[in-house]
């Protein structure tokens, strides 16, 4: 059971940084990009949904 309960919080973090990372990197073409704009706000919308 300590195990399984192991692996879920190793699994839980890394899917936390994961989405972080992807989050970082939508923001930074936000930043870079202006016409992508509208997009890069629907998977900002898309990300905060997923959490």
């Amino acid at each position: 059971m300590g195990a399984t309960l192991g692996s879920y919080s190793v699994a839980n973090v890394f899917a936390r940084e994961f989405i972080t990372f992807v989050r970082d990197e939508i923001v930074t073409e936000l930043v870079s990009i202006r016409p992508l704009q509208q997009r890069g706000v629907h998977y900002l919308s898309v990300m905060y949904f997923l959490q």
